[in-house]
């Protein structure tokens, strides 16, 4: 589905900038010059095959899906998610509060949680449930349907009794 296709797209960028930053920080401690990167070496064909090969871990996907996430709420939102990543209002332990009264998820006591995603608060805290049931992320109406489809399966899956 696209779901499924944009997390692993999500997830390969992710890979593929964090070897870039560590080739970067390896090149940089070694000191090598620019007319030694132009000329092919071993090693340098080395990273270049362990680029074309690569592995897809359940962590990656996890990253990705939370990257889509708040990539779409904080187009959507974007006061709401400043207002509540803001240190006072976590330290202080304020629900809803700092959301104005003229938002549009300012009825759904908004929280963010500790990955930075803004969800749903409100009484179900107090509920015997699953947290993701009891806090579901709050997606704009207007979201590609892929982010609704695929957080509903994420919530979904994580709800089922083990």
């Amino acid at each position: 589905s696209d779901w499924f296709h944009a997390k692993r797209v999500i997830a390969l960028c992710v890979l593929f900038s964090q070897k870039m930053k560590l080739s970067l920080k390896k090149d940089s401690t070694n000191s090598v010059k620019e007319e030694d990167l132009l000329r092919p070496s071993k090693e340098r064909k080395r990273q270049d095959d362990s680029l074309k090969s690569v592995t897809i871990r359940v962590k990656d996907l996890q990253t990705a899906e939370l990257f889509l996430i708040k990539a779409s709420q904080s187009k959507a939102f974007p006061e709401e998610t400043e207002a509540l990543a803001t240190k006072s209002h976590q330290e202080n332990g304020i629900v809803g509060r700092s959301v104005k009264r003229t938002s549009p998820i300012h009825r759904l006591k908004p929280i963010v949680d500790d990955d930075g995603v803004l969800r749903v608060g409100g009484r179900l805290h107090q509920a015997e449930l699953p947290y993701d049931v009891r806090h579901p992320v709050l997606l704009p109406k207007k979201a590609p349907k892929a982010i609704h489809i695929g957080s509903h399966n994420h919530v979904a899956q994580s709800s089922h009794p083990e």
